[in-house]
């Protein structure tokens, strides 16, 4: 609410009489306005408390897999939406999750060029990142290309510091990063949108997206493409020969992106709901190397889910996914190599109501994954199955603790991880082939890349993890 007032100066009236009404006394209308003016601050003020109070705090879904609000999480979270986004008008995703606290990055040079992420100073490989649930990341070193995502098809993104282990597996130590592709809302019509970005280094970028809905349906397709000339990442000079830099290549380091998404979903009457994303990325980034100094990627992830609720206490919900990795390497126009990764998903939630506010979360995990190169990896396959649950409770029904530190509600993990042997019998001299695998596998040189490469084939192992909190 507000008080607008207005006071008037007519001809031959002095200066010292500007606000004072006409037809009283002075003194008293002085008075009067100062009243109504300190009156309309405090309206004011107390306007603004009743709008900051109406402000609800943002609901997340990764640090529980369920709905909660920010403020009930039990961890460290920061939600990232998409005013944010166009406010801030980032380049990628790096830029948009720089400043964020307890989250690094580390550049191998420039815009485009390949970068590591880091959460509460664990490796880069400990945190999960999951696009729509959907989890992303080479099988060989288990980092997700954050450079290569198009940050103008995001929609929100989701971030949780600390370990989530008892709900996501072994990959989030760190913490998860959960990244919501745009999409159309229900009853929100045909929206188009386009938007063109340029500045130095010869950046061009730019997007085209249509999205819509009814009253039961939404759908989005969004299309983009960004270009840079980038700069020289490494150049070996008479001052720089011991910095790190060991080739001596003088040109520009650029890097091109092509990228498409499509995401859309259908929710019945019943309350049943199907939703499915798909992301392609297709990228050509250069660097400096003595052996290789060019990729082309490409980066896919594609996923469905669909989620009833048979009783008004339960609800189930069934998702499937897959996810894409593909390095080519060249040396100039020169192929010197691949890495073929590919993920398959899926999981199987329930979300049963106990009591009044209390949420049991049921659930398990399945992924197969596959690895393809040229180079010796002794394990080509790994498959990996874990269950997990979860009581959650409102901070109401908690119990006074003396430290606001201490963790609320119970989790449980259970994990079994099978490798399986896959060697690549074309890179073994021939007269080695009458040999055991096993004597094989003992000459064979120690693996350059990837974690599973670094384990013993045919290895397997089971672990647990528990949680208690009360």
């Amino acid at each position: 609410m507000q008080v607008l007032l207005r006071a008037t100066r007519e001809p031959g009236d002095r200066p010292e009489r500007f606000l004072v009404a006409r037809g009283g006394r002075g003194r008293t209308t002085c008075k009067t306005l100062l009243a109504a003016a300190l009156l309309s601050c405090t309206l004011t003020v107390n306007a603004a408390e009743l709008d900051q109070a109406d402000d609800l705090a943002p609901v997340l879904v990764t640090a529980t897999r369920t709905a909660i609000t920010a403020d009930d999480a039990l961890a460290s979270v920061s939600v990232i939406t998409r005013a944010d986004i166009e406010r801030l008008q980032p380049l990628s995703v790096p830029d948009l999750l720089a400043g964020l606290p307890g989250v690094s990055f580390a550049n191998a040079g420039g815009y485009g060029q390949q970068t590591s992420l880091f959460v509460r100073g664990t490796n880069s490989a400990h945190t999960l990142v999951l696009i729509d649930g959907v989890r992303i990341g080479s099988v060989g070193n288990g980092l997700a290309a954050f450079e290569q995502l198009p940050v103008e098809q995001i929609e929100r993104i989701e971030i949780v510091r600390g370990p989530r282990s008892s709900l996501y597996g072994a990959d989030a130590i760190g913490g998860v990063i959960q990244i919501f592709t745009r999409h159309g809302s229900r009853g929100g019509g045909t929206t188009p949108s386009a938007s063109v970005t340029t500045g130095s280094d010869h950046l061009l970028r730019g997007e085209l997206g249509l999205s819509g809905g009814n009253a039961n349906g939404w759908y989005n397709v969004s299309a983009g493409s960004r270009y840079t000339r980038g700069i020289n990442s490494c150049r070996i000079g008479a001052r720089a020969a011991f910095a790190g830099c060991y080739t001596d290549e003088p040109d520009l380091d650029g890097s091109r992106n092509h990228s498409i998404s499509a995401n859309g979903g259908y929710r019945w009457n019943n309350g049943a709901q199907l939703t499915g994303i798909w992301l392609r990325s297709l990228g050509n980034i250069k660097f400096d190397g003595d052996y290789q100094n060019r990729n082309r990627t490409v980066q896919q992830v594609a996923g469905s889910s669909f989620a009833i609720s048979p009783v008004q206490a339960w609800k189930t919900t069934l998702s499937v996914g897959q996810n894409l990795d593909r390095y080519d390497n060249y040396k100039d126009t020169r192929f010197t190599g691949y890495i073929y990764s590919r993920r398959n998903q899926a999981a199987w939630q329930n979300d049963i109501s106990v009591a009044t506010n209390q949420l049991l979360t049921l659930g398990i995990d399945w992924q197969g994954e596959h690895i393809d190169s040229d180079t010796g990896f002794l394990a080509t396959r790994r498959r990996d199955t874990g269950a997990y649950a979860h009581l959650r409770a409102p901070r109401s029904q908690q119990p006074v603790r003396r430290s606001p530190h201490r963790r609320r509600g119970v989790g449980l993990s259970l994990r079994r991880r099978t490798e399986v042997v896959g060697q690549l019998w074309q890179r073994l001299p021939r007269a080695d082939l009458q040999r055991s695998v096993l004597s094989l596998r003992q000459r064979q040189p120690e693996p350059q890349a990837g974690k599973i490469a670094q384990r013993r084939a045919g290895r397997k192992s089971a672990t647990a993890r528990v949680e208690l909190g009360l």
